[in-house]
């Protein structure tokens, strides 16, 4: 409550805007706006995207969302179910083709971006403030781009990680009563549906903020707050995947058992494994200079805030705040145990930067009196008056654009001076106003031109796309069969949009996850008998021999039942073809030996060059650490051929004890040896193989070319 007193002496609201320098942030707003237009427009003329991964994670689903079709029912998403239909209005508005697909991934990120900024600095310094703030920020955010997460990556980083900063703003607020509560827990939900790590990390750190916080600062945790936040999360995942889906709850629980239990149990060893780069002993993060430094940041804000938080430095609700972003910077770090990117440093960078502002701002009132006063001043002279009076005096009040600051003059207690920060007009203020004026005006000027330039491009494909496009697009119409499915995808996109065709399974080969997931995929490209499939190039795509090392039943069926039919690019068309009629050759059992802790075995010669030899391990992983949450999963058990064509070692699935691997034989004359091993950052795990069976595949002159190149 604001007592009387503080009530007379409160400057009077005032229409926004009212000011040159408010007027200059309405201009900036302006340029915002048209800039995030122009970096969205620029991705699509020309659209030269990666033909393996992120454009396509949104188009593929942004066309079934299109055509009517259902999640979990007929489709699932591997980023959070919810993320495609936050990308559908910007989608439809577009155009709802290709280009608008990719002109929503970036413009909804940026909005996104602008969004989370956007709150932060009105919790910081308050909406007036924030106003006049927030575009210069943004502006300066959207130049910096990809640093601070204003453009997507290939897998929509800033916007999975946007909902939970909107969390924990939401904490630092401080607002009391059921709505809260219900507030924060519903946003919690749409962070786990936006992005399912991101959302299990937020429910873990606002947990441990909610019970550590109160204890740090003396009080008893709340009850009935984590009560109203439990019901308002589950109410909000209810409703949202209710409306999805239209209320079929079969379609319902496929959507979390795949997101919460499927995407999970092949996180580490699936996408950890080679050619990404992993963790394989603690010795390994002293080459990682960046990751430690961030663990050891979040670490520190951790410390400080509770060392502040016992001493009654920050407020209850700025300490909760504070714990959960920390926190959540800790748990952001737990990506780096499945596998080594820079650019998942991103938004753990941002949350750091974003927490270490508050810090400062809530730790020190002197500082935030000075910046609120110093942005609501008139002049740039009483700015830098505010924060010098900040640096000798304390600054107390902070009423909506003041007129005068109360400091603590030195020397005389707490008795109190006024110091005027608005002075008669003079030229300084004159140049102020131009300046600010004139800055936003050239910004706007500028981006305009820039805007009605890009508006005058065509939305159009790369050269070279354009070119791979048109050849397989013939290729497929001329072996088409009437009545059949043409194609099938490993990675569904352009040919898929240009046909108006969807892949019965998963639009991404490496999304069929889990113990079900890959039979599954493999059951409904028998059952589709697609006339054309698309695979990538081996000697081109370095994830291809990845690929085929972790899916390689579904690549003996291709084998089987199709023939090489155009290499284009990146990419290779199989045509479907009757089986060959080939004696498989048995099974040969190969003795194994151990030495220094890892089992290596010497391959039987192949009959001819250019061959595969199909491996089948039957092995046993001792994990003693195997029942703790998420560390239990990082180690690593790596099957690596030598003497062979593959480019990487391979990663064994620990839910299995049984795995066949591709290895293959160039040169016949080589000896070929394979090699188990544990790897990973947990002590007295070991890789021990029970049985190593051998079958040669002998191949075609076309598929030895797709396979080891022409000779």
């Amino acid at each position: 409550m604001t007592d009387s007193s503080d009530q007379a002496n409160a400057s009077p609201r005032r229409r926004w805007p009212s000011g040159a320098i408010e007027w200059a942030a309405c201009l900036v707003w302006v340029a915002w706006v048209a800039g995030v237009w122009i970096e969205s427009l620029e991705t699509v003329r020309p659209f030269v995207p990666h033909m393996f991964d992120g454009p396509f994670q949104l188009l593929n689903p942004l066309r079934r969302i299109a055509a009517g079709q259902v999640p979990g029912q007929d489709f699932q998403y591997f980023h959070g179910i919810l993320q495609p239909y936050l990308h559908t209005p910007i989608y439809v508005l577009a155009g709802a083709d290709v280009f608008a697909a990719e002109f929503s991934r970036h413009a909804t990120s940026h909005i996104a971006s602008g969004l989370v900024w956007s709150v932060w600095l009105f919790t910081l310094i308050g909406r007036r403030r924030a106003l006049i703030l927030a575009p210069w920020v943004l502006v300066a955010v959207l130049a910096a781009g990809p640093v601070l997460l204003s453009r997507p990556s290939n897998s929509l980083l800033g916007m999975r990680s946007a909902l939970p900063l909107l969390v924990a703003a939401a904490v630092a607020q401080g607002r009391s009563g059921s709505w809260v509560g219900l507030g924060q827990g519903a946003l919690t939900g749409m962070a786990l549906l936006a992005g399912t790590e991101q959302g299990l990390a937020t429910i873990a750190a606002w947990f441990l903020a909610w019970w550590l916080g109160p204890k740090v600062c003396g009080q008893r945790p709340d009850l009935r707050q984590l009560g109203l936040w439990l019901f308002g999360l589950m109410a909000s995942v209810a409703v949202v995947l209710g409306l999805l889906t239209g209320g079929d709850l079969a379609a319902i629980h496929s959507i979390l058992h795949y997101n919460l239990i499927l995407v999970p149990t092949d996180q580490f060893w699936y996408f950890g494994a080679p050619p990404n780069k992993l963790l394989a002993n603690w010795r390994d993060l002293a080459h990682e200079p960046l990751v430690l430094a961030a663990a050891l940041g979040h670490l520190a804000l951790l410390a400080v805030v509770v060392r502040d938080g016992l001493r009654g430095v920050l407020k209850p609700e700025q300490t909760r705040a504070l714990l959960l972003m920390g926190l959540l910077g800790l748990a952001g770090m737990a990506t780096f145990l499945g596998y080594v990117s820079v650019p998942a440093l991103v938004p753990v960078a941002r949350l750091g930067l974003l927490s270490g502002l508050a810090w400062l701002l809530w730790r020190s009132h002197k500082l935030q009196s000075a910046v609120r006063v110093a942005i609501a001043s008139p002049t740039l002279g009483a700015s830098l008056q505010a924060v010098a009076t900040a640096e000798s005096g304390e600054l107390v009040g902070g009423r909506e654009f003041p007129t005068a600051i109360e400091a603590a003059e030195p020397g005389k207690g707490d008795q109190q001076a006024k110091v005027d920060i608005t002075g008669p007009p003079s030229l300084r203020l004159v140049f102020w106003k131009v300046a600010s004026l004139g800055l936003a005006t050239i910004l706007v000027v500028g981006l305009g031109v820039r805007l009605s330039s890009s508006l005058a491009k065509p939305p159009q494909l790369g050269s070279k796309e354009m070119t791979w496009l048109a050849d397989a697009t013939r290729e497929v119409h001329r072996v088409a069969v009437k009545g059949q499915l043409p194609v099938w995808s490993w990675y569904a996109g352009l040919l898929e949009a240009e046909l108006g065709s969807f892949t019965p399974s998963h639009d991404y080969i490496i999304h069929g996850l889990g113990p079900k997931g890959r039979p599954e995929y493999l059951a409904k490209l028998r059952a589709a008998r697609p006339t054309v499939v698309h695979t990538f190039r081996r000697d081109s795509f370095e994830y291809e021999d990845w690929l085929q090392s972790a899916s390689w039943a579904i690549y003996q069926y291709l084998l089987d039942h199709y023939r090489p039919l155009l290499r284009s690019g990146l990419s290779q068309l199989w045509l479907r073809t009757d089986p060959a009629e080939t004696a498989e050759l048995p099974l040969v059992a190969v003795p194994w030996q151990e030495k220094d802790g890892e089992a290596f075995a010497k391959l039987p010669q192949t009959q001819t060059n250019r061959s595969i030899l199909e491996v089948t391990v039957h092995y046993r992983a001792h994990n003693p650490w195997k029942a703790l949450p998420l560390f239990g999963k990082v180690q690593r058990w790596l099957f690596t051929p030598t003497g062979a064509d593959n480019r990487h070692p391979v990663a064994l699935p620990d839910w299995t004890d049984t795995w066949t691997v591709p290895v293959f034989v160039r040169d016949r004359t080589r000896t070929v040896r394979i090699h188990l091993r544990s790897v990973g950052l947990l002590p007295g795990t070991r890789l021990t193989p029970l049985s190593i069976q051998v079958r040669e595949r002998s191949l075609t002159l076309a598929q030895a070319e797709v396979f080891f190149g022409v000779p």
